[in-house]
């Protein structure tokens, strides 16, 4: 799909007068092009195909947006899209990463997993996809700084069960880090704070990792770090709130 489609598609789904999630039954469509996470592809680099659909499938009344992680997670939501009614999004990663989760496990929607957690943890990361394998780089190193940290990978970021996830920012201590390969506008972030702030939940303090100006090809690890949500920008972030 390039550029002119994914604006023409977007603009369609947009319209309240054309599809939306109670009159499409079902529809999955599924994006490979995250922002910075496309490497080496200039042909790619500071295209809208990456953000617009993102935020804008947020926007579509009764979608489902999720963000596997890894290949397990990434086939068992196709599997979970296709019985899902209305329209479902998915964004994958292209760049190879760890394998992080079983092949019989469960993501159910709405919902989330806690890939790492401790009862001495002081402050909570919510990330997704490709940045949620730098949110357990950067847990790793502030561990051995003696900084515990829990680590949520929020794969459904449309709905959110703002109550249950907020539960788990609480028991971090409040403290909260969302990292995104998005605009800050209409992405995980704000979709987290949203929700929390519907939910009732109070933070003791909060920090907004996304990319803030337009992306460009490079490598993988050179971009996340030079766009601000690699791992060490994340756990510089965390030391910020403690």
């Amino acid at each position: 799909m390039n550029v002119s489609e994914t604006l023409a598609l977007v603009d369609c789904l947009r319209s309240p007068f054309s599809l939306s999630g109670e009159t499409i039954s079902p529809l999955l469509l599924i994006s490979s092009i995250p922002i910075l996470a496309t490497g080496e592809r200039p042909s790619y680099s500071s295209t809208f195909t990456s953000t617009l659909p993102d935020a804008a499938m947020r926007a579509v009344p009764g979608a489902t947006v999720l963000y596997p992680s890894d290949a397990g997670s990434a086939e068992r939501m196709v599997e979970l899209a296709a019985r899902q009614p209305g329209i479902c999004y998915i964004r994958t990663t292209r760049p190879k990463t760890a394998v992080l989760y079983s092949n019989d496990e469960k993501f159910p929607v709405p919902g989330f997993k806690v890939p790492r957690r401790s009862e001495q943890d002081r402050a909570a990361v919510v990330a997704a996809g490709i940045t949620l394998h730098e949110a357990l780089k950067a847990a790793e190193a502030l561990k051995k700084e003696g900084i515990d940290v829990r680590v949520i990978d929020l794969y459904c970021v449309k709905p959110i069960d703002g109550a249950a996830l907020g539960a788990e920012i609480r028991a971090a201590g409040g403290r909260l880090v969302t990292v995104e390969d998005h605009y800050p506008e209409g992405g995980l972030g704000e979709a987290t704070l949203t929700a929390l702030a519907t939910s009732g939940v109070a933070l003791a303090g909060a920090r907004h990792l996304a990319v803030t100006r337009l992306p460009h090809s490079g490598k993988e690890n050179e971009l996340v770090e030079a766009f601000g949500i690699s791992a060490s920008h994340i756990a510089e972030a965390i030391r910020g709130l403690l």
